[in-house]
């Protein structure tokens, strides 16, 4: 190490680099497979889900109505946790204090006879009216050391809740997280009233089946069930007769990665990037040993004269073999105990970067086997051929060094390309998911998201609400104010026959009307930015007093099957209601969703959502004055606003984090790719120097030697592109098609990849050239 500083400092960067990059993956991969295994009877709990829309979504939800009624009617059932959420961000009024708490949820005792979550003090009494389960931690941070057990809580809009228990806060690889449960038993009674119209509230359903019970048995008697006693309306049927709607039990522990639930009350996974991430840390980790055994078979030639000596004083082929593997551990153990420590550091910024709590436990069993074994996996897979290739030098030709001996290098060719074919497919990849993340960022939606944010009022302002409104509107940088009872991706749904909303007289009995539906002012579309084709346009529709007025989408004039719906009047939400205008359509989902038909419902009496548009540059000051004039009016609630960009953001947080990651990783995979072009390019120009020195004599410019230099470097790249390429293609149209809205892909994208391979490839291969064309070309051939 110290007679070859340069390439040991490479050999040690590289390594360290690769190895690091693998810990901080292989800590996100074990993480994830981690998710809810904690629990002792996982293997026996399910959830109850639903394929709808044709089996083109899964909903991790069901009806609270259904749900007991299975309850009721199937023993196997008998144990059934109903998880509902209250809302969010929802006030909490406890010890003459008032906050707001996330994760809080409705359920019943069974959820702590099916989960683990451990009670820490009190009797959980869930199935009794008004009571509640709170963590340990949201007990300290509002009660400090006093024991919350008897306390009495207000829940806004919900009731008063007497606190029996305490839970131990679930861990991080739990997917339910929850911070305060309340009961729900008044909720269960009013939804077996309602079975008969399918009522209740929409849950996430667990169920712990009983040992030796086999989950088909129950299905089986689920759906005889549903046939028996189920409403007719609630029951679909494709044209065999099966339920078009299936009702379908889902194995608990595979839920976060395996479900693909497009609907579910808490987030999951999708197994293919826990598959994809894994294989980028195994692809880093084979780079940089390549760059190892590139680099080191490189160098091979400059050891010949020792492996010679060493023969000749006695040294036999194992003994050799073993000095040289040996070597290599000492290498990677180096590498492996400071890619921990580097590790260590950068895990503040990569948990940010993924949105997860990982940490390195360095005192137990798994760290030291770890350790240990990474140094042996690299060590013998970096140094096994290197120290094959050293020991099988003849002595009598590894005694006439590097100018008798020619180094074979097929395999170290074969290294290189299985380098630059891992660093290209990666570069593509990422340049596809970027295109990808741009094109949702950038692609029109029907509506303007920027300057414009939402304020959840919660009903606070009553009557007063309109004052608010109007305060708002009179603040400078305020350009226009708007009150609704939903905002976009928040809404009701409006469901019926075709025939019921256009006045046909005979209509399909499969052909229905489905639309998301909610009732806005009449400044609604001129505040969020839509659009008006047909009608009234946006501004006039602004100056409107009558509310008996709907407009609707183009996608639901196509599907209404209306030439021109402008003055024809349909029942919507009870009330006939005239039509002025057609808008663009708008994305109300995210861009993984194809455009729904939707109707915006105009009134004048709204007291949810107060939409804003501001000014461009102007919204920090006029936000000042905003939460002064609701501080004004509401004394115990904290001013709360959600910009529109950050909200529709929401929907792709899991692929902006694929992305970073990915161009995180992936730079790093090209930069241990630079290491060993830089390495491979010095050793050539070194073993080349005199042909290079004849060359200057006879001519030769800086341009022609970083030809020779870069023409087998060229070839490589060129083949390892050819090969990458439809590799990328399958993998990234799979994933491109988790999206109904997606970017085409062109040649010009994976061109992308190969130029930058080659702009780097002939950055390392010029430098050497430029040093090696400055050489006097007799310091070069004198000892000839």
């Amino acid at each position: 190490m110290k007679r070859d500083k340069f390439f040991s400092i490479l050999n040690l960067v590289g390594l360290t680099v690769g190895v690091t990059s693998f810990i901080l993956l292989a800590l996100y991969v074990k993480n994830e497979l981690s998710v809810d295994q904690f629990h002792s009877k996982k293997d026996q709990i399910y959830i109850i889900a639903e394929n709808v829309n044709g089996g083109k979504d899964k909903w991790a939800r069901y009806r609270t109505s259904h749900a007991a009624r299975m309850q009721d009617r199937i023993p196997e059932l008998s144990q059934m946790a109903m998880l509902s959420q209250l809302g969010f961000d929802d006030l909490i009024k406890a010890n003459d204090r008032s906050f707001y708490v996330e994760n809080v949820y409705m359920s019943n005792n069974d959820f702590f006879e099916i989960f683990d979550f451990p009670i820490k003090q009190g009797n959980v009494e869930l199935n009794q009216e008004n009571k509640a389960v709170i963590t340990e931690s949201l007990a300290r941070q509002y009660f400090n050391d006093e024991s919350p057990i008897g306390k009495v809580i207000e829940v806004d809009g919900t009731g008063s809740f007497e606190i029996t228990a305490i839970a131990v806060d679930p861990p991080a690889n739990s997917r339910i997280q929850f911070k305060l449960l309340l009961s729900n038993l008044s909720e269960l009674k009013e939804a077996a009233a309602d079975f008969a119209e399918s009522g209740g509230s929409i849950v996430s359903a667990y169920i712990l089946l009983p040992e030796n019970v086999s989950i088909e048995s129950v299905q089986a008697k689920v759906d005889k069930l549903m046939l028996d006693e189920w409403p007719k309306s609630a029951l679909k049927f494709d044209e065999e007769g099966n339920f078009e709607q299936k009702m379908y039990f889902f194995p608990f522990s595979d839920i976060h990665l395996k479900s693909g639930f497009t609907f579910s009350l808490f987030p999951v996974n999708d197994i293919r990037y826990i598959y994809l991430f894994g294989s980028i840390a195994c692809l880093i980790l084979m780079i940089a040993c390549l760059n190892y055994v590139n680099l080191i078979t490189a160098r091979s030639i400059k050891k010949m004269k020792e492996i010679g000596l060493r023969k000749v004083f006695g040294a036999n082929r194992k003994q050799i073999l073993r000095q040289n593997i040996f070597e290599s551990c000492v290498y990677t153990f180096i590498s492996v105990l400071l890619a921990f420590a580097l590790a260590e550091r950068l895990l503040p910024y990569y948990n940010n970067l993924i949105d997860r709590q990982l940490s390195l436990s360095y005192f137990s069993l798994e760290f030291f086997v770890f350790v240990i074994g990474l140094t042996l996996i690299v060590g013998l897979a970096s140094g096994i051929y290197p120290a094959l290739r050293l020991s099988g030098f003849k002595t009598i030709n590894a005694l006439h060094g590097n100018s008798k001996v020619k180094e074979r290098s097929g395999v170290r060719r074969g290294l290189v390309f299985t380098q630059f074919l891992v660093a290209q497919s990666l570069i593509v990849a990422t340049v596809i998911i970027q295109s990808q993340l741009s094109y949702l960022q950038n692609k029109d939606l029907g509506y303007d998201r920027e300057n414009a944010l939402f304020i959840k009022t919660y009903g606070e302002l009553g009557d007063r609400t309109s004052v608010f409104k109007d305060e708002v509107a009179r603040i400078s940088g305020v350009k226009e104010v708007s009150l609704t009872t939903n905002i976009i991706d928040h809404n009701g749904i409006t469901f019926g026959k075709v025939s019921e909303f256009n006045g046909e007289e005979e209509s399909s009995e499969e052909d229905f009307f489905f639309s998301n539906s909610f009732e806005v002012d009449f400044n609604y579309l001129k505040t969020i930015g839509m659009r008006s084709v047909l009608g009234m346009t946006v501004d006039e529709i602004a100056e409107i007093t009558s509310e008996d007025k709907i407009v609707i989408t183009k996608a639901a004039q196509e599907k209404l099957r209306m030439e021109n719906p402008i003055g024809m009047r349909m029942k919507f939400w009870g009330k006939e209601r005239e039509v002025v205008a057609v808008i663009d359509d708008f994305h109300n989902e995210s861009l993984k969703s194809e455009i729904m038909p939707s109707a915006l419902i105009l009134t004048g009496n709204h007291r949810d959502f107060l939409n804003i548009r501001f000014e461009s540059g102007q919204t920090r000051e006029a936000l000042s004055q905003i939460e002064d004039i609701w501080n004004s009016m509401v004394k115990d609630r904290p001013f709360l606003f959600q910009f529109y960009d950050d909200y529709y953001d929401a929907n792709y947080r899991k692929e902006t984090r694929l992305g970073n990651v990915f161009n995180v990783f992936s730079g790093i995979a090209i930069s241990i790719s630079i290491i060993g072009l830089i390495g491979l390019t010095t050793f050539a120009a070194e073993q080349r120097l005199k042909e290079f020195g004849i060359r200057k004599v006879l001519g030769a410019s800086a341009s022609q030697l970083v030809g020779l230099l870069s023409k087998e470097f060229v070839f490589l790249i060129l083949i390892s592109f050819l090969v990458a390429c439809p590799i990328i293609y399958i993998a990234s149209a799979d994933w491109l098609d988790t999206f109904k809205y997606k970017i085409t892909l062109s040649p010009f994208t994976f061109a992308i990849g190969l130029v930058i391979t080659l702009v780097v490839a002939f950055a390392s291969v010029w430098h050497q050239s430029r040093r090696v064309s400055r050489v006097n070309p007799t310091e070069i051939l004198r000892n000839e």
